[in-house]
């Protein structure tokens, strides 16, 4: 039986999205496998500490590299990129800006010397690796790659294949923030998207828009409501819209300390027990029962 993968969602950093998954993974980490897919600047691993067992690297493309010494400093490459990624150096031999080049291999082609070839793009690296039972896949993206959508699809790829060698049914997935490539990339495949959304006016707003991507791709959504207390009027807004379109709303956490003090920490605030620590698990557990009654 193919895994089902819980996808969650904000429209933004802060309003809790990491916390929320890790909370999730934590309580069910003998059924699930994590996979975070916030490539850019992801976090989960912060909170569950997995021990890499394997790093595989992230090529995308290829660059032009020019063997200096063979370049006559012609200049015809810096003429015919179309992406300004090719300068003269200070001893008259063409340079290339890895971050500009775009792989189009039009510089090598017209290089009277042939001494510019192409190479693959290392941009990043993938990691598998787990936290006790549970599996868990992350990665890091270079700083200034244009490629996290693709990392992203390396990524549930290596979560489904855990996930099938562990006999999870389970992958929970941290995804990216906004409503852009990378997160299109993270929906692929998804059975159910748990919008997490802080009691805010750009808070709803931004539930709104990622509601309208699920309706796109044609996906269910439910919702968390976090730092319920923040606006109670918004909380409410976002209640009776959530019912006129058939959400569930699955929780509505209030404002707390311990959240805070779980990121300090480095843990899931899951963790810190209390009335947080059974706010998640009733999130746990009904996503347990919509699984059963959705599969």
């Amino acid at each position: 039986m193919e895994p089902i993968e819980v996808v969650v969602l904000s429209g933004k950093g802060g309003a809790g999205k990491t916390s929320v998954a890790a909370s999730i993974a934590a309580l069910l980490k003998d059924k699930v496998v994590s996979a975070d897919c916030d490539v850019d600047a992801g976090n989960l691993h912060l909170l569950l500490h997995p021990v890499a067992s394997k790093t595989i690297d992230f090529v995308s493309g290829a660059v032009a590299v020019v063997n200096q010494n063979s370049c006559t400093g012609c200049g015809k490459c810096i003429e015919h990129c179309a992406f300004d990624s090719i300068t003269m150096s200070d001893d008259k031999k063409a340079f290339v800006h890895e971050v500009l080049c775009e792989g189009c291999r039009f510089c090598a082609t017209v290089c009277p010397e042939k001494c510019i070839t192409m190479e693959t793009h290392h941009a990043g690296h993938l990691f598998v690796g787990s936290n006790g039972p549970m599996p868990v896949v992350w990665a890091d993206l270079k700083g200034g790659e244009d490629n996290s959508g693709k990392l992203v699809a390396v990524v549930k790829k290596e979560a489904r294949k855990e996930a099938q060698r562990t006999e999870r049914e389970i992958v929970i997935i941290d995804g990216p923030p906004g409503i852009g490539c990378p997160v299109t990339s993270s929906l692929s495949g998804a059975g159910v998207v748990l919008m997490v959304m802080e009691s805010t006016v750009s808070g709803y707003h931004d539930v709104l828009r990622i509601y309208d991507l699920l309706l796109h791709f044609k996906l269910p959504g439910i919702l968390l409501i976090n730092k319920s207390d923040l606006n109670n009027e918004i909380t409410e807004q976002a209640k009776l819209w959530a019912a006129e379109n058939g959400v569930p709303v699955v929780a509505e956490i209030p404002y707390s300390s311990l959240m805070r003090d779980a990121v300090m920490q480095g843990v899931p605030p899951v963790e810190m027990g209390g009335d947080i620590g059974e706010k998640f698990r009733e999130v746990s557990e009904f996503i347990i029962e919509w699984i059963k009654t959705n599969r």
